[in-house]
């Protein structure tokens, strides 16, 4: 997780987190198509609306390439403060799912 991201808690379909003196947010897993697609969505209470995509496709029996989509509805000064902490959400998931390959 980014330095900025505190309190960690997570379930099989859930996690909640704080971003450092910003907000608490919770995810829940939306949608799960195995080998595919992984969809998390913000939780009813957040004070941001998120969707994170984790897209999957097979290129061989040993290979394939994944993407990472992160969609956001935020105010202008919302997006200021968070978006360097979302960014690097993205980057530390997108390091890890290249190391793994």
């Amino acid at each position: 997780m980014p330095e900025q991201i505190i309190n960690w808690q997570s379930t099989e379909d859930t996690c909640e987190f704080d971003i450092k003196g910003m907000a608490h947010i919770t995810l829940q897993r939306a949608e799960t198509i195995p080998g595919k697609i992984v969809r998390v969505i913000s939780g009813p209470d957040n004070p941001l609306e998120l969707e994170i995509r984790l897209n999957t496709e097979k290129i061989n029996d040993t290979r394939c390439s994944a993407w990472i989509e992160l969609g956001a509805v935020l105010s202008p000064m919302l997006q200021l403060m968070v978006s360097g902490p979302l960014q690097n959400l993205v980057n530390i998931m997108t390091e890890r799912l290249s190391a793994e390959f």
